[in-house]
């Protein structure tokens, strides 16, 4: 079956979005602001991702001659002077920063670009594989991501003891229990391999249509996210939030209350998965209760929050 894509009017095709990111990649750690959406639509225009289309007179629409002829003869490397130049020439409604917010509002909702805490350009890793033709247009559909949904200090617990037990072990050779404890040592690397893989490493699917998790499918327009750091049956810990995926918003009382049945999963999730997650999700992110520790996810997710209600605003 054939894929929908949603473009703006900036990219056009799919086809294009590979040149565009690479784009990106070369303003990776700048800033996002208006002078570096300036600065994309610049570039896209001097490495040849924008007005591109010789064909379509509305290309060289408001430009002199010279500039024309830049844009013709794709095989010289155009100078950022004169891209600036072309760009300027254009006159866009807006200005070129907004074109240029115009140019990387798709990626960032594919997932392929976000804008960090510090608003610093970032390539996701979907991108950097899309980039180096590890993956496709096509491919792109499903993105498979892993998370430690709690927290890792059972992790941190029992490799210590791992450790522990194979330093008594060394210490003990070559007696007997020396080797005996060897070999209860290798049982347990394999037995706590098994745990983690199948206790705490949360493997999830997520893609434009939705989010899969432990076989069950969920699709955006029905889950609601709610981030608190309260685990469900135990009491708060502080130190990493939890993300309730749900069909609804929920409260502290419906998180930590076993009887309530939940129709969906949750998980710990860092900044990096939120900014895969969250160009797919297109929802307000409800925040119960704030914590001290943490702050970048925090961050991460009101500054989503806000990026959101903006947007809507304009759409009124």
């Amino acid at each position: 079956m054939e894929l929908l894509w949603s473009m703006s009017t900036t990219v056009r095709e799919a086809e294009r979005i590979q040149g565009f990111l690479k784009v990106a990649k070369k303003m990776e750690g700048e800033s996002w602001d208006a002078a570096g959406q300036r600065k994309y639509q610049i570039l896209l225009v001097q490495y040849r991702e924008y007005l591109n289309n010789t064909t379509n007179t509305q290309s060289f629409r408001k430009l002199n001659d010279e500039q024309i002829e830049w844009l013709i003869k794709k095989e010289l490397d155009m100078p950022y002077s004169i891209a600036e130049s072309i760009i300027d020439s254009k006159k866009y409604v807006g200005g070129a920063d907004m074109r240029g917010r115009q140019s990387m509002a798709p990626l960032k909702k594919l997932g392929l670009v976000y804008v960090d805490g510090n608003n610093k350009i970032r390539i996701s890793d979907i991108g950097n594989r899309f980039i180096n033709d590890e993956i496709t247009v096509v491919d792109m559909k499903n993105k498979k991501i892993n998370t430690i949904p709690h927290g890792g200090i059972i992790i941190l617990i029992n490799c210590l003891a791992l450790l522990l037990t194979v330093l008594v072990s060394i210490l003990l050779i070559p007696k007997q229990e020396g080797y005996i404890m060897l070999i209860l040592s290798a049982i347990f690397v394999v037995a706590l391999g098994y745990y983690i893989h199948t206790k705490h490493t949360n493997y999830i699917y997520i893609s434009r249509e939705g989010i899969r998790h432990a076989d069950e499918e969920y699709d955006w327009s029905e889950l609601y996210i709610t981030m608190d750091y309260s685990r469900p049956i135990f009491a708060r810990n502080s130190f990493d939030y939890y993300f309730y995926f749900d069909s609804k918003y929920l409260s502290v009382d419906e998180i930590k209350d076993p009887k309530i049945k939940k129709k969906g999963f949750y998980m710990i999730i860092n900044t990096k998965r939120l900014n895969e997650i969250l160009p797919f999700y297109k929802k307000e992110v409800k925040i119960l209760k704030e914590s001290s520790f943490a702050k970048k996810v925090l961050e991460t997710v009101k500054k989503y929050n806000n990026e959101l209600t903006e947007n809507n605003s304009q759409l009124k």
